[in-house]
Formats: structure tokens, sequence, C-alpha cells
């Protein structure tokens, strides 16, 4: 077999067309001057001698081959038994049914049979049985098929002319989807997928997310032009599996940007989040302790002045109480005294002494990294600060965090998907077509 095209219904083939039968007129018996056993005569005594007129009910377009000779050969054996063959380029039609495309298994016939001579005068069967009828050659191997089998039989066809004999031979097609995997799977399966980053986008990041989905919609639009300007794409009426699956590709393409103008009404009533107060937004516990011992070390240095030097019967019952909540040690007001200089340096301000560096004295590698990385360290006011300027530019009233439809999304998109291409894959290959 050569070709198979989905877009002709035909396939080609190229094989030795042989024919035996029995012609009593001329065999040559015992009696005979000739010795041999067969005699191979030349192609022109097919014309002084009795054929059928075999041809091919389902062809459409079918030649000889003539180089550098006719490629043909006649034997005739003793008992007048001739054998007729010929090398024939076949090309035939096939009813193809291509619903499951491009995961389909096709059957293409070949029916042969007498052009005039009716069943009561040739009557055609397959000289070694349906199962040898064709022989297949070791080196045969199709681009986008295999060949799973090539089954004979015969069978009786009326016409209003009368009954014939007819032969045929059904071709079992399994078509490779290896390339359909390749270059038009993979890229719709990854197009889905990267239009679902928006999900994870800003919601007020209407750009981004809208070019996003242009994009998105742009490329499987390009897929499937081009899959449907393919030479060989079959152009039918119904949907065959590859449509099911560029479309519904496009479909989860559509929503996503679809869903995102959802979100941008929502958006726009202002039904997002409150403005989080600085006590909810950037206040962390440890910035607030350390907001506490700077007011009680103004309200000592007002009160003793920055150089006094005092003990613990100098402090009232309030700033007492206050220093406790400042977490000053206990031990170390009633063993006597404590400078103006050790608590008018709270241990969250930049101006302490210990460095950056006195933060990862104590721990392995990784705990100092996690420091770093969450610690209260001395480098933390400058980033509160500068979080405490993005609230102060932020605009009074609400605003937009992540949307709870965007969270939904990012669960059942993906979610959806998946049981989608189990779905479809376990229905068109796991599923027997006949």
């Amino acid at each position: 077999m050569d070709t198979v095209s989905e877009a002709q219904f035909e396939y080609s083939l190229d094989c030795y067309f042989r024919q035996s039968w029995k012609d009593n007129r001329l065999s040559y018996g015992q009696h005979s001057n000739i010795s041999a056993a067969l005699l191979p005569l030349g192609v022109a005594v097919l014309q002084k001698i009795w054929k059928p007129d075999t041809t091919v009910y389902n062809g459409k377009k079918s030649y000889f081959h003539a180089i550098t000779g006719p490629n043909k050969f006649i034997r005739i054996y003793r008992d007048g038994s001739i054998v007729y063959s010929q090398r024939l380029t076949l090309r035939a039609r096939c009813p193809m049914k291509l619903q499951r495309y491009p995961m389909d298994t096709q059957r293409c016939p070949l029916i042969l049979g007498s052009f005039a001579y009716r069943k009561k005068d040739v009557v055609y069967r397959w000289k070694y049985g349906n199962d040898r009828a064709v022989v297949l050659a070791d080196d045969l191997k199709l681009s986008q098929f295999y060949l799973l089998a090539a089954t004979g039989s015969s069978f009786n066809s009326t016409s209003p002319m009368g009954e014939y004999s007819k032969l045929s031979v059904e071709f079992v097609l399994a078509r490779r989807s290896g390339y359909f995997l390749i270059q038009i799977y993979a890229p719709c399966i990854l197009t889905v997928v990267l239009s679902w980053v928006q999900f994870w986008l800003n919601r007020e990041s209407s750009g981004d997310r809208i070019t996003l989905g242009v994009t998105c919609v742009l490329t499987m639009t390009f897929l499937g032009i081009d899959t449907r300007n393919g030479g060989d794409y079959p152009r039918v009426s119904y949907m065959t599996a590859l449509d099911l699956f560029v479309s519904m590709a496009f479909v989860y393409i559509f929503f996503s940007i679809v869903l995102y103008a959802f979100v941008h009404l929502h958006t726009k009533v202002g039904t997002g989040d409150r403005l989080p107060t600085a006590s909810t937004f950037y206040n962390t516990p440890e910035r607030l302790q350390r907001l506490h011992k700077r007011r009680v070390s103004r309200v000592l240095i007002q009160t003793y002045g920055p150089r006094r030097r005092y003990s613990i019967a100098n402090v009232s019952r309030v700033d007492e109480l206050h220093l406790r909540e400042a977490n000053y040690s206990p031990k170390r007001l009633q063993n006597g005294v404590m400078g103006a200089s050790e608590w008018t340096e709270p241990s969250g301000s930049p101006e302490r002494k210990d460095s950056i560096f006195a933060a990862f004295r104590s721990g392995n590698a990784f705990q100092r990294f996690l420091k770093l990385c969450f610690g209260s360290h001395p480098w933390r006011p400058y980033f509160d600060k500068q979080q405490q300027k993005f609230v102060d530019n932020l605009s009074h009233g609400r605003i937009n965090s992540i949307s709870q439809i965007d969270r939904v999304s990012r669960v059942a998109f993906p979610l959806s998907f998946t049981i989608f291409m189990t779905a479809y894959f376990w229905f068109y290959y796991g599923t027997d077509p006949f």
C-alpha cells in the first residue's frame, strides 16, 4: 500500500495481480511433442486467447507498468491451466468513518469481479482461501497507518443485468496518532494551561490579563485554521474527535477571559476587601512592642532627664507598670539603676549598638537564613517604613485583593480539564470502534 487520503476518501496500492483459470482447448497432453510441464509465452499471445475481463469495481484510477516493457507474463500448463500475472497500481475508494479521527481505524475494501460475464458464465474464488487471499510484503510500512489485517471474501451481487460473482479484500488500517499528539494536541494543551496564568495575576492588572487571554485565543484560532487547511484533513460535515478537542480547548480559553469580565465587574462595583488599618495590615506584634518601648522611653526622658539615673524606688507605680509592659527585666530594675542610654534605645531602633550581623551569631546556616527572611532584625523598620508608604498611597475606602472567582477558577479549570482529557482519551483509545 502507498497512500491513504482522508480528503479524497481513497487509497492506492501497488500489487502483482495474478489470475488463474483453465481452458481445455489449450491443453497439450502426453501425446503432444511438447515435453515441458509449462509453456512461458509472450504477452502477444494474450490477444489470441480468452481471458477474464476482471475489473476493480471501486477503482478510481489504475494503470499498468510498462517500464522497460509491459510488466506481464503468462504461463500455460499441460492440462490447460493458465496463470496470468501483471503489475498494477490501483487507486480505489474507501468509505471512511472519521468520527474518531485521528484515533480511528478504517476498513478499506478492494472489490474485484467480471465486467461483462455473469455468475453462470464466470465464478470467482480465492485460490488459496480467504485467509491467504493477499500476501503482504515483509517490508511493508505506512507513514500514518498500521496495516493490521488483509482478509479476503467472495460474494454474489445482483444488478438489473443479472447476478455477478465477486471477490473482496478488506484492509484494516489503524492510524498512527503520534504526529497529531506532537503537532496539535500538545500545543493545544500548553495553550490552555498558559491561559490559566491569569488566575494568578492581580485583578487590577487588566492589561496583562486581557493581553494574555487574547494571545491564547489567537494561538488557538491559528491552530484550528492550520489544522483545517491541512492538505489531507477530512472535510466532513460532522465533528471529528480532533475538532472536539480543539473546540473544547478554545472554550476553556474563551471562558477564562469571560470570567475575568465578571471579576472586573465585581471590582468596579466596590465589593473588594476593605482597606486594612495599620494595626491589621502592617503592624506586627514585634513592631507594636517597639513602639510601646519608645513611648515609655520618651516618658522617662521627660520625667527624669536624659542623663539621670534612677532606681526602682524613684519610679512611680504607673511608670513601673509601663517599664514592665515594655519588657524591661524586673531583675535589672531591682538590682539598682538603669541609665538612660539603656532605655532610650529600644531593641527595634535602627540606632542600637548591635549591628545587623548580631542576628546571625546563633543557630546554623539555615536558621540564620530564616531569620534573615522572616525574623525581626535591624533592617525590619526600613521595610515597615516602605510598607507604610504603600498604605498611605492607597486610596481610602476599599481595595481589591484576590477575587473569589479567581480562587475557584484556579482549582475548577485544571480539574475539569483533566477530567475531560481523561474521558476523551479513554473513550477514543480504550473502546473498540467496531
